[in-house]
């Protein structure tokens, strides 16, 4: 661009429309219809539109037009997408799986077992939690809660114990939260000489089993042990079938 800010001679128009416009208006003003001064006005306006824009550099354009580009926003698929991973991260999962449920009673496994509580977050209030996990699963497959509920404090690596006794046949399942002070428990079914029948991985709330209940195959007596990760408030049920 020259310094004095003119248009070089090489940015005038040049398009075939500009020359058929300055014609008609030549002809406009031979023949009385257009005036000399309106010949020249538009006749400037058409060579100074198209012609006698300020040029700018290659770089400059370049930077120009990545300033007016729109940044995307994560699209709602993207973030849906991470909220579903996050609350799959989540889900209660065994890290000792019961053995007796897949043997003798296969069809109490997975399905609707496992999807009742897919959708369920905790809101902070362990009480109110626990009742609510409680009831998303036991009443839909016929189990009725074995009273009374579990609740109270507990320290860091502090344990509590529940006792009862399990019927040949019976099945049992065992949901339970904690606040976000305590951050997690673990939950385990400990059956005849405290062999393990069943174990929690560590997690904000625990549905134990978590694919489908503990059958007991013989009677005896079980014992439940909940362990706290951190300082604060908890709450469990047992469920029980039938």
């Amino acid at each position: 661009m020259r310094s004095d800010g003119a248009c070089p001679a090489h940015d005038l128009p040049s398009t075939p429309a500009i020359f058929y416009l300055v014609d008609a208006l030549r002809r406009s003003v031979a023949l009385g219809l257009l005036p000399a001064i309106g010949f020249v006005v538009p006749i400037s306006l058409a060579l100074a539109l198209p012609g006698c824009h300020e040029r700018r550099s290659a770089p400059e354009r370049s930077e120009a037009a990545s300033a007016q580009t729109p940044v995307p926003a994560p699209s709602a698929t993207t973030a849906a997408s991470r909220a579903a991973q996050a609350r799959f991260d989540s889900l209660p999962r065994d890290l000792i799986e019961p053995t007796s449920s897949a043997s003798a009673h296969g069809a109490w496994s997975g399905g609707t077992w496992e999807s009742c509580y897919a959708g369920y977050a905790p809101s902070g209030d362990p009480g109110k939690d626990v009742l609510r996990l409680g009831l998303l699963c036991g009443p839909y497959h016929g189990m009725r809660e074995v009273r009374p509920d579990d609740s109270g404090r507990l320290g860091a690596s502090e344990e509590h114990v529940r006792d009862f006794g399990a019927k040949q046949g019976a099945c049992f399942r065992v949901v339970a939260v904690c606040d976000a002070a305590m951050g997690a428990v673990q939950v385990e079914m400990l059956g005849a000489d405290d062999r393990v029948e069943a174990r929690s991985a560590a997690g904000r709330w625990v549905v134990l089993p978590a694919r489908g209940p503990w059958c007991a195959e013989r009677d005896e007596d079980v014992r439940i042990r909940l362990r706290a990760e951190g300082i604060g408030s908890y709450a469990m049920q047992l469920w029980m079938l039938p």
